[in-house]
């Protein structure tokens, strides 16, 4: 960093320790220099001014967290959602319906949210000339000197990196297909001197579709890599496996040489930045068989260049059946739909980002706000709703929470989540704390009071957004408390959802005539005041902003005697909330068991 930033960041620290704004002294191109250091954005206008389309560019390697972005599937359907995350220096993964139980490249990532890579979740591209090997791109403190031309840029579902080494220019392109469970790789070489170049590019993709519940053994034991019709096939034989897939690797040229065991790959230690096969020139065209290291995905690819000669090659990897004979027919459709047509891909993406911008858009004096409101908050939202926290399990309340932020951009997505999650809701009204992302995963049985009265508030959301009100009367089944399976047999319309979810708050009261806790609240922390007579003056609140909303409702679609009782609760619980929880300036969170 230059000496003239490390002044202006030195100027900004000063301003916070007096209390002042952060950019206080500074002029304009002063603050965007400093703004800029790392990366900017490069916006798109349509013909009217309006801000339709935006990328982040980074020029830095080194910047002081990795700049990770994720790509994800657009399609409407709750299964087969890709999810693929990079950053600039090729760090990330990828998964499919699950960040934490969907693995289908390496994460070892074991935090609450588990979306940050560690060093061995990471895709590797190296070239072999004439004996020498190096990395296409640049890897920190690893022969940096030697690359120019550095760029990544991150856009809506793509991902660009280039750079420059020994006259030849390298670029790779990702895109996550918007329909299916896969993600394109587009690997371009330039040859820039003047002359001809023979050499091989290798890749290196780190597989994973260990079983889900895990075990410590599995993976070495009941996970193969084979190669059938020259495409790399990965399967877990694991008859425990709740989340059965598979992963393959494909490519429209044929593979001059591949490995699936790390080791073989790698080398002894597998600790080089260049592995044994890139730095030797060839692969050793071994198969998955319990390998030590891992199972991988290695390619090898052999190109005769001429000068100025440029040259690109379509690489796709992704989730496939398991079964050999769905496998065959799914693997066709992805080598005539997407390899064949890859050309294509950039315009069929940008669709669905079309569709989701344009449905409310806006010009301000702000360009940071467009381009918040108009492009950046519906991309991290669809994210936020697809992979809901990254977990194997959907929290209740995060769920409803996260599609009620996308009712404007994506209400056919909002409805399929919203009556999935009613499934999963008691009779009495009350719903579970999570429920399992794959059959057999296992629920999350804790009550968390608050994760019912979410029905309501989403359902109000997506009611306003949309003016769909026949979703009021789609049949959904019930949670049995016996099977904990939705039953078929016990159903209730969406109304009669969001109506008793009201009803179960208002009905089970403790001190104060206010709204037990039970195992908790929104506030997690405060699960320790469960039990007995404890309350929520919050989940109380709660109550009241719940019977509003359905007492509007009520009113629209005329259910009279309704809008009564909603009335009713609202106006009772305002006056216990306010005679009992207001000191005169502020209002007591809960009540503990002692009162």
């Amino acid at each position: 960093m230059s000496d003239n930033l490390n002044t202006l960041i030195e100027q900004c620290r000063q301003n916070l320790i007096n209390a002042k704004p952060m950019t206080d002294g500074l002029h304009g191109k002063q603050a965007d220099q400093l703004i800029n250091r790392y990366s900017f954005f490069d916006d798109v206008d349509d013909a009217d001014g309006m801000l339709i389309n935006s990328s982040v560019v980074i020029k830095e390697l080194h910047t002081p967290r990795p700049y990770l972005h994720m790509m994800a599937s657009n399609h409407q359907r709750n299964r087969d959602q890709w999810g693929s995350f990079w950053d600039q220096y090729r760090g990330g993964f990828s998964c499919v319906d699950s960040v934490l139980a969907g693995k289908m490249s390496s994460h070892t990532d074991s935090n609450y949210v588990p979306t940050a890579p560690t060093r061995q979740d990471v895709r590797d591209f190296f070239i072999h000339e004439q004996g020498k090997s190096w990395p296409m791109y640049p890897i920190p403190h690893f022969e940096e000197n030697a690359y120019a031309g550095f760029e990544c840029r991150q856009g809506l579902d793509w991902f660009k990196l280039a750079a420059i080494r020994n006259d030849l220019s390298c670029t790779l392109l990702v895109q996550v297909h918007s329909d299916l469970p896969v993600e394109i790789w587009k690997v371009n070489i330039s040859n820039d001197s003047n002359r001809k170049r023979q050499l091989s590019w290798f890749l290196r993709l780190p597989v994973c579709v260990d079983s889900y519940p895990s075990y410590y053994f599995v993976p070495r034991v009941v996970c193969e890599g084979l190669l059938e019709d020259r495409t790399m096939v990965f399967v877990n034989h694991d008859k425990n496996n709740v989340h059965k897939r598979a992963a393959f690797l494909l490519s429209a040229d044929s593979f001059d040489g591949y490995d699936m065991m790390a080791e073989l790959f790698d080398g002894s230690g597998g600790r080089s930045p260049i592995p044994k096969a890139g730095a030797q020139g060839a692969c050793t065209n071994s198969l998955g068989q319990q390998p030590y290291s891992g199972l991988i995905a290695a390619a090898q690819f052999n190109a005769v260049l001429a000068p100025k000669e440029s040259r690109t090659w379509t690489v796709v990897f992704g989730k496939c059946p398991y079964e050999a004979n769905e496998r065959n027919v799914f693997l066709d459709q992805v080598r005539q739909s997407v390899v064949k047509d890859s050309t294509e891909l950039a315009i069929t993406n940008q669709e669905p980002w079309r569709n989701k911008i344009q449905a409310n858009i806006i010009k301000t004096p702000d360009r940071a706000l467009d381009r918040y409101y108009n492009i950046w908050s519906k991309y991290q939202t669809r994210n936020q709703v697809r992979f809901v926290r990254a977990l194997d399990k959907v929290g209740y309340r995060d769920v409803l929470q996260d599609i009620a932020g996308a009712c404007d951009a994506e209400p056919d997505f909002v409805r399929a989540q919203l009556l999935m999650a009613l499934q999963y809701q008691y009779p009495d009204g009350t719903a579970l704390r999570q429920y399992e992302k794959f059959e057999g995963g296992g629920h999350d049985l804790r009550r968390y009071k608050d994760s019912a009265f979410w029905i309501i508030y989403t359902l109000d959301a997506y009611l306003k957004e949309t003016g769909n009100l026949d979703l009021l009367n789609v049949q959904v089944p019930f949670l049995s408390s016996k099977t904990l399976r939705p039953d078929l047999n016990d159903s209730g319309s969406v109304y009669d959802h969001a109506k008793i979810a009201l009803q179960s708050l208002y009905s089970d009261m403790g001190y104060h005539g206010l709204c037990r806790i039970g195992y908790g609240d929104w506030n997690d922390a405060l699960s320790g005041l469960g039990g007995g007579d404890a309350v929520s003056v919050w989940l109380s609140c709660a109550c009241v902003y719940g019977a509003k909303l359905l007492s509007e409702l009520a009113n629209v679609i005329g259910r009279i005697e309704d809008k009564k009782e909603f009335d009713h609760i609202a106006g009772m619980m305002t006056e216990r909330i306010n005679a009992h929880a207001w000191d005169g300036k502020w209002y007591v969170y809960a009540f503990n068991c002692h009162g």
